[in-house]
């Protein structure tokens, strides 16, 4: 099983993979954009953005799940522990 710790790790590392792709799609836009000297059409530019947004909603929707388990292992760990250190009667 997975401790707190691990999926907290996880927590960061999609926070980290969706500043990262924010990063991305702001130089895509302002490279398309400096490209459109070409006649590159504004559609292009717009699909990169609208990508990029959709996978950093599905990005946020994972990380909020994961921030409800997270809560939930710690709150499990904290009553594991408890249990042990517990006098027996």
């Amino acid at each position: 099983m997975s401790s707190s710790k691990d999926v907290r790790n996880w927590i960061i590392s999609l926070i980290i993979l969706a500043a990262g792709i924010k990063a991305v799609m702001i130089f895509m836009q302002n490279y398309l954009s400096a490209l459109s000297i070409v006649n590159l059409p504004e559609d292009i530019v717009g699909s990169v953005n609208s990508l990029g947004t959709l996978m950093i909603y599905g990005l946020a929707g994972l990380t909020f799940l994961l921030i409800i388990y997270y809560f939930s292992k710690r709150s499990d760990e904290k009553k594991e522990k408890g249990e042990k250190n517990a006098p027996r009667v």
